[in-house]
């Protein structure tokens, strides 16, 4: 592991340590990791939106992705990649309905479908 150091303002450190206590992050470490990881998923999502209304975008440029564009609204999954004919898992589809598309959603889905 690597070692970065960080410089704060004197005020952001103090709110940021209220903010810790108040989330019960034993370190400011901890607290910080989990920052940087939520924005690189966040960042990461960001790009797979853009990627994804690229190729199947609108045609409208000034188009913004919203929350709602975020919402799964249709999945299809299936079992039993190495057999002739697939399984839908109709209950897990209708349990994605409606779930943000986020990296928490689909852990919800890998657990339903018995993968964790």
């Amino acid at each position: 592991m690597e070692t970065v150091s960080v410089r704060f303002e004197k005020r952001f450190l103090q709110d940021m340590e209220q903010v810790m206590k108040s989330h019960r992050y034993a370190t400011k470490t901890e607290f910080i990791r989990e920052a940087v990881r939520e924005k690189i998923r966040d960042l990461e999502t960001q790009h797979a939106l853009q990627r994804l209304e690229r190729a199947y975008g609108s045609g409208k440029k000034d188009k913004k992705i919203t929350d709602e564009d975020k919402i799964i609204k249709e999945m299809r999954i299936a079992s039993g990649a190495v057999t002739p004919i697939g399984t839908r898992l109709y209950d897990v589809e209708e349990f994605a309905k409606g779930k943000v598309c986020n990296e928490e959603a689909f852990k919800e889905i890998a657990k339903k479908l018995g993968v964790e």
